[in-house]
């Protein structure tokens, strides 16, 4: 798999999620007593908040193409013991016949 098809990946799963955000709050103007510090702080925390987000959407999208393969799994070995059934019925009804 490609970065460019992960890429659009994560962007589908991305505009195609549905959950509701909590309102964003106007930007206010920090007071004049707030230092960078201060104001770093709260930038750290808004960017640990989006990689939480996107962790949780990343995991989120792994146990869902886990599942996704479990079930493929499953139907891969029914077809092949269906194939298996109808190739042992073709034998044993060519050597009744013979």
């Amino acid at each position: 798999m490609s970065w460019w098809s992960i890429a659009a990946e994560l962007v589908k799963g991305a505009m195609s999620v549905s959950q509701t955000r909590p309102p964003r709050l106007p930007e206010e103007l920090p007071p004049n007593g707030l230092n960078l510090a201060e104001l770093l702080q709260r930038y750290r925390e808004q960017v640990d908040r989006g990689f939480d987000a996107i962790s949780q959407t990343i995991q989120e999208q792994n146990q869902q193409y886990q599942r996704a393969l479990k079930l493929q799994r499953r139907w891969n070995y029914g077809l092949l013991a269906g194939l298996v059934a109808v190739a042992i019925l073709a034998v044993v009804l060519y050597l009744r016949t013979v």
